[in-house]
């Protein structure tokens, strides 16, 4: 039932015969969608790197005992529950102070939960981290879309929207591969480790790298 305002997106190669796999050229900047794309893969791989090993992990923990498959489902909501209470709070602060200090905050949240959850020795602490680690989330994946809405036109924000989901599976068969890999070398705690790094080591690409970005 819902109504769509379409125009028709007018094409001006200017006499450039793009190839189909030039897909950038349908927007006016495309180092910044280009750069969107980067960070929707590397949260990815940062969160299904992890997905996999949770429940293996809280077996672990538990020394097998007890009712290991509720703790894990449990476990693996937690990150849910507080996406879905934070979230509103942080479109509303980043109205007034603007997305990129969501993303920036995101950032700094998730690299400082993320990390520590490779230490811990119970289901609780485990538990209360993965918690704080949705926070980081609610403010992550709302902020790249955000961005990737203003930094494109209307009349390209399908193909953008298209191509964000896109690398989003990219990076969701990366980090899966990664997180088995890693947790088979350095047991299960090392996919968090890792899961921080490649959150440090994207922020510091994004500011150094993208000049629309650079105010974080």
């Amino acid at each position: 039932m819902v109504e769509e305002k379409y125009k028709p997106r007018v094409e001006n190669n200017n006499g450039v015969n793009h190839k189909w796999y030039n897909f950038l050229h349908y927007f006016p900047n495309p180092h910044f969608v280009a750069w969107m794309f980067f960070i929707s893969i590397a949260l990815q791989i940062v969160t299904n790197a992890i997905y996999p090993i949770i429940t293996l992990f809280v077996k672990e923990l538990m020394h097998n005992q007890g009712d290991v498959s509720v703790v894990a489902g449990i476990i693996s909501a937690m990150p849910g529950i507080s996406m879905v209470m934070t979230a509103p709070l942080f479109g509303r602060i980043g109205d007034r102070k603007g997305v990129h200090f969501i993303l920036f905050l995101g950032f700094i949240v998730g690299i400082l939960f993320i990390t520590p959850q490779g230490f811990v020795a119970g289901v609780w602490s485990l538990g209360i981290l993965r918690f704080l680690n949705g926070i980081a989330n609610a403010a992550l994946f709302p902020s790249v879309q955000t961005l990737l809405a203003k930094g494109t036109p209307e009349e390209s924000t399908g193909m953008a929207f298209s191509l964000n989901q896109g690398a989003q599976a990219i990076g969701i068969c990366i980090g899966s591969m990664m997180g088995s890999y890693i947790s088979t070398i350095f047991g299960y705690n090392g996919v968090f480790f890792f899961s921080g790094v490649v959150l440090l080591i994207t922020l510091v690409v994004v500011k150094l790298k993208v000049p629309e970005l650079k105010k974080l």
